[in-house]
């Protein structure tokens, strides 16, 4: 065992890398259940049709349904994922709003991927919670 001090605590990381088991149920389902927060917040602030901007939004609206290039660098992965959702696995409303669905499921998915790669680096469970609502509402 490593004993690490500091001002308040002491820390014994194991001997596997410094690598911790969850010990609550909880602890491994919180970044689904963030990841599902947020995707709700974003799928019920997404806009309901083309957006009047002339942005990334307007941009991808057009992009994804139709396979069409974007501005460089083109997000191909972005762009086909978003086709395949909006032309196979979510053919519902119109095309705007699909993208827009699309992009509030990507942005959960990576709320929770931030939330469990915070897990994992920081050791303070307070703190990784503060870090993932901080970096999810930015």
């Amino acid at each position: 065992m490593h004993v690490y001090d500091t001002p308040s605590t002491t820390y014994q990381l194991p001997e596997n890398g410094g690598a911790r088991r969850p010990h609550h149920p909880l602890v491994r389902l919180a970044p689904w259940l963030a990841g599902l927060a947020f995707g709700v917040l974003y799928a019920l602030t997404a806009a309901p049709s083309l957006v009047a901007l002339f942005d990334d939004s307007l941009e991808f609206q057009l992009v994804l349904p139709t396979l069409a290039i974007a501005h460089p660098t083109g997000y191909p992965l972005y762009t086909l994922l978003g086709a395949l959702w909006s032309r196979l696995l979510f053919p519902f409303g119109n095309w705007a709003w699909r993208v827009n669905l699309f992009s509030a499921l990507a942005a959960a998915a990576a709320v929770a991927l931030l939330f469990a790669v915070a897990q994992r680096l920081v050791r303070h469970p307070r703190t990784d919670w503060t870090i993932e609502m901080a970096a999810a509402l930015a």
